[in-house]
């Protein structure tokens, strides 16, 4: 029976069906039954499989490490699969567990670092030697502290990979002062910096903003934006909105130093989300914007339901300004805090709808897709 069906279908196929059953799994369990499955179908099905149920390591205890060190040791393939590395724990039982470093070295063909929950100080060097050894594409920090940024960009100086990576920053996160003598101001431009961000996500809290910037665009920053073309900034206000309702500048100011640090006619995806109540003194240059997606909100000063019309107002001035001609889909997502809400549109909202409508209907926008 295997040998007919690994006659009747190219492994084209027999990959995009394995790939489609681990896509419709709605949970790891689900992954695991019926990748388990698959890979009973046939030996064509089983390298496919492989691939999808050892993708991903998370080492969050001792005991997690143990065990996947003993099924390393029972099957090499297993560590060799291994795509994706998250240290979620800043726990010393996990990260100066003796065999740590052990599985770091088997699982040698690590694309993705993902960092939760920990302290940078508290990896072993060689730990951080190990891992600046795998040929990243991707970095993830997800409420990391940095207590010496001199090291932490010292590993990132370190790294082997000097293809274009994706960089996803989120939750909390820390920068701290070390005296080290890097050098934290802005730069408004990259130069020769080693590490070239294709895709920028940041997910954080207002509290984060300084230590992202200092990650992001400060001289001693080994990142490059100069080929970013995606990018997602979503940070919320820890401290409440000042009286005026310009709470979310800062994080659009954040933004607005990525755009220009990178090259404007490189950028094809932008994703801003805030609670923006009234705009800010500067517009952002898209002119190659492909996808642009974008939020209006009522919190907290819109609460009998007026839209945020200035907002919406700023964000057509952006498109007039910019001229993004190769526009090809344009989202704004309304951003509720009431159940069962609505907003009550004004004669001025309709008529800045019909301004947004009579812009995108120029001939020029003629890759717009319109549902």
């Amino acid at each position: 029976m295997a040998q007919t069906l690994e006659s009747r279908f190219p492994q084209e196929l027999v990959d995009a069906i394995i790939d489609a059953v681990w896509d419709a799994s709605p949970s790891r369990s689900d992954e695991v039954k019926n990748l388990s499955a698959c890979s009973l179908v046939a030996r064509s099905f089983v390298p496919r499989t492989r691939s999808h149920m050892f993708y991903n390591i998370v080492l969050t205890t001792a005991e997690g490490i143990q065990r996947y060190h003993a099924m390393c040791i029972a099957s090499p393939i297993i560590p060799a699969a291994a795509r994706r590395l998250g240290l979620c724990s800043n726990d010393t039982d996990v990260i100066d567990h003796p065999l740590l470093l052990a599985i770091l070295e088997l699982a040698n063909n690590i694309h993705t670092l993902v960092f939760h929950q920990i302290s940078w100080n508290a990896l072993p060097q060689a730990v951080l030697d190990t891992i600046a050894s795998y040929p990243l594409t991707a970095i993830m920090l997800h409420d990391v502290v940095i207590p010496s940024i001199s090291s932490f960009f010292s590993f990132l100086r370190q790294c082997s990979t000097r293809e274009e990576i994706e960089l996803l920053l989120s939750q909390t996160l820390r920068v701290e002062s070390d005296g080290s003598g890097e050098d934290l101001a802005v730069e408004t431009m990259s130069r020769d910096k080693p590490l070239a961000v294709r895709s920028l996500i940041v997910n954080c809290d207002d509290n984060s903003r300084e230590a992202i910037h200092t990650i992001l665009l400060s001289a001693s920053s080994p990142f490059n934006l100069q080929n970013l073309s995606l990018t997602q900034f979503l940070i919320l206000p820890t401290n409440g909105f000042t009286a005026d309702g310009v709470g979310s500048w800062p994080s659009l100011t954040l933004l607005r130093d990525a755009i220009t640090s990178a090259n404007p006619q490189m950028l094809r995806s932008v994703e801003a989300y805030s609670l923006l109540q009234k705009p800010p003194p500067f517009l952002l240059y898209l002119p190659s914007v492909e996808l642009l997606s974008f939020s209006l909100s009522d919190y907290p000063f819109n609460m009998l339901g007026f839209q945020p019309i200035a907002v919406l107002h700023w964000w057509i001035n952006i498109l007039v300004h910019s001229e993004p001609y190769n526009l090809q889909e344009l989202k704004v997502i309304a951003l509720f805090w009431m159940e069962e809400e609505s907003w009550i549109i004004s004669d001025e909202g309709l008529k800045e709808w019909e301004r947004l409508d009579g812009v995108l209907s120029s001939p020029k926008y003629c890759n717009l897709k319109r549902k």
